[in-house]
């Protein structure tokens, strides 16, 4: 009995090995597959070892791939696929091959290179987002996006992540959850988790594919955790602005507000008081997400963004603060110039009341705007239309703009004014 017990578990350890080398020579296979295919075209696919370990987790290490005209090379450390047990790629096979989709699926992609480039710096934005760029570089001097060159300025090369993506469906389809959690040392960490009700009938391809159109949102969450990104940026730009700290997050935050107007879009009390708790202090931020109607995908009209915003509740956390609900809308460019003007009055009043009067001021003569250029370099008073009066140096004049650099919280900046909001030019001094 002992002996056929030994049999049988050697036939079974015998199979088990057979099926791992087995799939590691197809996955093999298939790589050198790819690798064929993409040669004639001046493309690399190389790796280094496939393996499946006695807990089922499928991964090739050391993979590298370049194909011309792709913008930029793989290069990941490892790439493992988890199911669960050894005989769990067995089942994945299987299933695939009645094509049909896993329960459950956890892919992870450790070590992976993102190169910064000119035309891919979205590596460096939380969650990846590609139309972040304007935002983070709110005030940093007179960019609108940070290159490549700034974030090697910052400390930042090729930033390396690891990256896993789970998937997991419930009830034979009716639903799905996903998790997507990536960090980078001494950048951020990011994680994205959100959960649809699809109601497909199984989990084969075709009915997966058709549930999909009606597949509908009933929650979202995304976390960031600062790793030393912002302390970076912050420190960078306010050198590039010539500004404090203090000076600069003024400067960047209403400079981020604009940003969004650029957009259509309007960051109301909320979400500018949470940006701004955010920004004296990055450490970490959070989005709940719920939809406040029927949130279907064969409705989502991502050209709208106010429209998108409008259907989500989303409420905002900041350090483990609630900072109440997300209060973006749309906005026109009426309200964008009322906006601006309010600032400019704002600013103005400050001012106002930060400077005492100046008796001479009365005995100023505005410089005949012929007489201008003769001033460059000089020191002078602008007074705008909307009453706001400023000192500065005379920097430059351009087609459409003057300007002016300002002594601000111990340090400069170059400000620009439209010639259209400009009432007069004064010596500043009688």
């Amino acid at each position: 009995m002992k002996k056929i017990g030994l049999i049988l578990l050697v036939l079974a350890a015998a199979v088990l090995l057979g099926g791992r080398w087995y799939y590691i020579a197809q996955v093999e296979k298939q790589l050198d597959k790819a690798a064929s295919a993409i040669a004639p075209f001046g493309g690399r696919l190389e790796y280094r070892k496939v393996d499946i370990s006695h807990t089922g987790v499928l991964s090739v290490e050391g993979l590298h791939a370049s194909v011309p005209g792709a913008g930029a090379e793989l290069n990941v450390e490892r790439i493992s696929l988890d199911t669960g047990s050894l005989t769990g790629i067995h089942k994945l096979a299987t299933t695939f091959k009645k094509q049909r989709f896993p329960e459950t699926l956890t892919l992870s992609l450790e070590g992976m290179v993102m190169p910064v480039t000119a035309a891919n710096t979205t590596a460096m934005h939380p969650f990846g987002f590609p139309g972040m760029g304007p935002f983070l570089a709110a005030g940093c001097g007179e960019r609108n996006r940070l290159s490549p060159v700034d974030y090697s300025n910052m400390g930042y090369q090729d930033p390396v992540f690891d990256t896993q993506i789970e998937y997991r469906a419930v009830g034979g389809g009716e639903l799905i959850t996903l998790k997507t959690v990536s960090e980078a040392p001494n950048l951020h960490q990011s994680q994205l988790s959100a959960e649809f009700s699809l109601g497909a009938n199984s989990l084969s391809f075709t009915d997966m594919a058709q549930a999909v159109p009606q597949m509908r949102l009933l929650e979202a969450s995304l976390h960031y955790h600062d790793l030393g990104f912002y302390p970076r940026l912050l420190s960078f730009c306010e050198q590039q602005a010539q500004l404090s700290r203090t000076a600069f997050i003024e400067l960047h935050t209403e400079q981020w507000l604009e940003t969004w107007y650029g957009l259509g879009l309007q960051a109301g009390p909320n979400t500018e008081q949470a940006y701004s708790a955010f920004i004296a202090n990055p450490k970490q931020f959070a989005l709940h997400v719920e939809p406040s109607q029927d949130f279907a995908m064969d409705s989502l009209n991502l050209s709208s963004l106010g429209q998108l915003l409008y259907r989500l509740r989303a409420n905002i956390i900041v350090n483990d603060q609630s900072q109440g609900r997300l209060d973006i809308s749309s906005a026109s460019e009426q309200e964008l110039s009322a906006w601006r003007q309010e600032r400019a009055q704002t600013r103005a009043e400050q001012q106002r009341q930060s400077v005492e009067p100046d008796s001479s001021q009365s005995t100023l003569k505005p410089i005949a705007r012929e007489q201008w250029q003769a001033y460059l370099g000089k020191e002078v008073q602008l007074m705008q239309t909307s009453g706001e009066r400023v000192t500065g140096v005379l920097e430059r004049l351009e087609e459409e703009v003057l300007r002016l650099k300002v002594f601000s919280h111990g340090g400069f900046i170059i400000r620009p004014f439209e010639y259209r909001h400009i009432d007069a030019l004064y010596r500043a001094k009688p």
